[in-house]
């Protein structure tokens, strides 16, 4: 399948690079390495991939250098990765909760979030919304009720982002496109589990007349607002060059991940071979 052969020969470039020169984040940084040779490690029973996922995420855990706390950059991403491998099984709930990483990464990131009266401005995407998501459980527990709580919280935050304007600090119109569609992600994973449906159905005709605002919208947001916005459908994908055919499969296929839509990347794929 070409799928493998790219992901052998992206295995083979990443396994050889040197730690050093790499940034800590989720997105071209050591987390994001760890990730995939874990995953790599699980789907082609790779041992050596294995190793170095636990080198490597060994030296995250324990660096106390990096101040970042958002999801593409920071320790967040972090408690992400941790909290994705454990969905998947490939790391065990143990490794999570003796050390208590991701407890401990949430809480400080939750501290320093909610003291701002505009958190999110700052950020390149909706981290809380996503973290949180993706540590909702269908456990019977308080954690969880908590973190269905904070949920139904932050479908309110994302009415006052999407509608509402501070003078002189902030206005809706200035939504980044992936602080866009990662709040359509956000609010359609919401409704799929029933948290504040209504209010989450009400605001996604705002994120589709502020992406209708925008102009000159690079390719690879432009098929993930499709995507979502379109039952897991992909536009037509013009013709590219080699370097931005891979820098494009790459944003798609980090987005991919992210939002959990593994579809998203196997029909972009598809639409371009």
């Amino acid at each position: 399948l070409i799928q493998d052969q790219l992901t052998h020969i992206i295995y083979n470039k990443l396994s050889n690079l040197e730690l050093k020169s790499l940034p800590f984040g989720l997105k071209n940084g050591k987390i994001g390495l760890a990730l995939f040779l874990a995953l790599y490690s699980e789907y082609f029973h790779n041992l050596h991939a294995r190793n170095l996922t636990e080198k490597i995420l060994e030296l995250l855990i324990n660096d106390k250098k990096i101040s970042s706390d958002t999801l593409l950059d920071g320790k967040l991403g972090l408690a992400w990765a941790l909290l994705y491998l454990n969905r998947k099984e490939i790391i065990d709930n143990r490794s999570i909760t003796s050390t208590g990483i991701v407890n401990n990464i949430y809480k400080e990131f939750n501290m320093r979030y909610f003291a701002s009266p505009i958190p999110v401005i700052n950020d390149k995407l909706f981290s809380v919304g996503i973290f949180l998501q993706m540590k909702l459980s269908s456990e019977d527990s308080l954690e969880n009720f908590y973190v269905h709580e904070k949920l139904i919280n932050l479908v309110d935050e994302c009415e006052r982002l999407l509608t509402q304007s501070i003078d002189y600090v902030y206005t809706p119109e200035e939504l980044s496109l992936p602080m866009l569609h990662s709040l359509q992600y956000f609010l359609q994973e919401c409704i799929h589990k029933k948290i504040s449906t209504y209010k989450a159905l009400s605001l996604l005709p705002e994120i589709e007349k502020r992406y209708a605002q925008l102009i000159d919208i690079p390719i690879h947001h432009k098929v993930i607002f499709y995507f979502l916005h379109n039952e897991e459908e992909v536009p037509h994908i013009p013709l590219m060059n080699p370097i931005e055919s891979v820098k494009f499969i790459g944003e798609i296929g980090f987005f991919s991940l992210l939002y959990v839509k593994p579809q998203l990347f196997h029909n972009t794929l598809h639409n371009i071979v």
